[in-house]
């Protein structure tokens, strides 16, 4: 496996398993870390000076005076073994729902039997703020 290290802290990052692949990254648990690390395809990398500049100028966090991560903004770039950014570093997420499962009627009926109209109100509200606060930066 490659070798990467934060570009601000620590020194070299140790993968762990992989969590996720899309057509752009794979997120890779880290070892010994409460975080995860994106890992884009080669030719799927955004321009290095807008990952520097979106790590530089993170989104206010609506819910993080209630000890809740909202967002799951970048804490710091990756680089690969050459010192080029190849992802970032973010917080990791446990205990979470897909948003699908809550918005899609049949799986909310199937899966979340006491998720009422109050409930996905609030759900929708959360990601408004959410969302919102990403748009506001």
């Amino acid at each position: 496996m490659p070798s990467y290290t934060y570009q601000n802290k620590r020194g070299k990052i140790l993968l762990g398993h992989e969590i996720g692949k899309g057509g752009e990254a794979v997120v890779y648990e880290i070892q010994n870390a409460s975080e995860v690390a994106k890992i884009y395809h080669p030719n799927k990398l955004p321009p290095a000076d807008k990952l520097s500049i979106m790590a530089a100028n993170p989104p206010d966090d609506p819910t993080l005076a209630l000890n809740h991560v909202s967002i799951a903004w970048m804490t710091d770039l990756i680089l690969d073994s050459k010192g080029k950014i190849c992802g970032y570093v973010m917080p990791k997420i446990t205990g979470g729902i897909p948003i699908h499962k809550l918005y899609n009627p049949k799986d909310r009926r199937t899966n979340f039997h006491n998720f009422t109209w109050q409930y996905l109100h609030r759900t929708a509200r959360n990601l408004a703020s959410a969302v919102a606060a990403i748009h506001a930066k």
